[in-house]
């Protein structure tokens, strides 16, 4: 599956305030988390994850390397920060590194139509829709 490094680095991230404290879990593990589901679902959830989580580790890693190139050290809060000044040019290698597709050794994990899970919502169907399909009965057709 081709999938872009942004979407699998979104997917990886934890929810977090303005500020960057963890306010919730990521969109993967809340999939993983999930119960309820058939067997099978579980084992392809878990193989595209485990597929796509080395992927993640190094665009992480690469990002970081973005924000200490064009940053500078903050001793308040610790890590970088990226001045106003050089925040352009960082954006537009993080959009570069971010828009680039992986093919990734996994297969979007098959629904069946009549799919239901209340964990699996709307809002997080949307944010992770590259990662499922929906599996439809074929039309039976008349025979005359």
């Amino acid at each position: 599956m081709e999938v872009t490094l942004g979407r699998i680095w979104n997917a990886f991230q934890k929810q977090t305030d303005d500020e960057g404290k963890v306010i919730g879990p990521s969109l993967m593990e809340v999939v993983v988390g999930m119960k309820g589901l058939a067997a099978r679902v579980v084992y392809r959830i878990v193989s595209v994850v485990e597929a796509l989580e080395p992927v993640f580790k190094r665009v992480e890693e690469q990002r970081r390397k973005l924000v200490e190139k064009h940053g500078t050290p903050n001793e308040k809060a610790g890590g970088f920060r990226v001045s106003p000044e050089k925040f352009a040019e960082f954006q537009k290698e993080l959009s570069e590194l971010m828009d680039a597709k992986e093919e990734v050794a996994a297969k979007p994990v098959e629904l069946p139509e009549d799919f239901s899970c209340e964990q699996l919502t709307p809002a997080l169907l949307l944010n992770l829709k590259w990662m499922f399909t929906v599996h439809t009965m074929p039309e039976l057709t008349k025979v005359k």
